[in-house]
């Protein structure tokens, strides 16, 4: 069964990872200042993409077609959001490289205080 998600599920989701360790010490910006969107994509169970210009908000989106259980949208919302803090830190591996050394080193740490598997995180 899929999740029925809304918007206001994945700022929850957000703002409640933001106040976890370690991304609590990471100053990502409110909820306020991201658009989240509810996706129905084949190709992907989430996305992060950053501003593209001058005063719009980077945005979040997850798919329902990826997300089946809580714990995936908590596991799939804090691999987006090591993306954001990459962006905004100039420490984006890149788009041939998503998942490259500077994500691995921060997913290894989401994933030790959260319990999510690495393997599966890092896809």
């Amino acid at each position: 069964m899929k999740l029925p998600l809304t918007p206001e599920m994945l700022v929850s989701c957000y703002e409640w990872l933001r106040s976890t360790s370690p991304i609590r010490a990471w100053g990502l910006p409110h909820a306020d200042e991201i658009e989240f969107r509810v996706l129905v994509a084949k190709d992907r169970g989430a996305h992060y993409r950053g501003p593209l210009l001058p005063g719009v908000h980077p945005e979040i989106g997850v798919s329902v077609n990826g997300i089946n259980t809580y714990s995936d949208l908590h596991s799939c919302m804090a691999h987006e959001m090591i993306h954001l803090w990459l962006d905004r830190n100039g420490r984006d591996d890149g788009e041939n490289n998503p998942h490259g050394p500077h994500f691995v080193k921060a997913a290894k740490r989401v994933c030790r205080y959260h319990g999510f598997e690495l393997e599966k995180f890092v896809l």
